[in-house]
């Protein structure tokens, strides 16, 4: 299995503070199973690719290794709220690139 793709199914779920058993009883697997999917062991079937992303707020490109962009969802949002994000991520990135120049 693509090293990519168990990086980030284990980062994943490290980051949301989750047991591999409480991912395998989201996705419908036994423990073992989701393991051997970190560990590489087994190729992570496509059901359970979109369920991951489900779980983690995350697309399944992300999760394959299509790409390194991470979303934000705002459904629920109104377009004020919408705006506002939008405006703190420019923000937040603006901030990391100047950063990144001085060092």
């Amino acid at each position: 299995m693509d090293e990519r793709i168990r990086n980030r199914i284990k980062d994943l779920r490290k980051n949301k503070i989750l047991s591999q058993q409480k991912v395998a009883d989201y996705v419908g697997c036994s423990q073992r199973t989701y393991s051997g999917y970190e560990r590489g062991e087994f190729e992570v079937p496509t059901d359970i690719v979109v369920k991951l992303a489900e779980l983690h707020d995350t697309t399944t490109d992300y999760i394959l290794g299509v790409n390194n962009k991470k979303v934000v969802f705002v459904d629920g949002l109104t377009d004020k709220q919408i705006e506002t994000v939008k405006l703190l991520i420019s923000d937040l990135i603006s901030g990391n690139n100047a950063k990144n120049q001085i060092n």
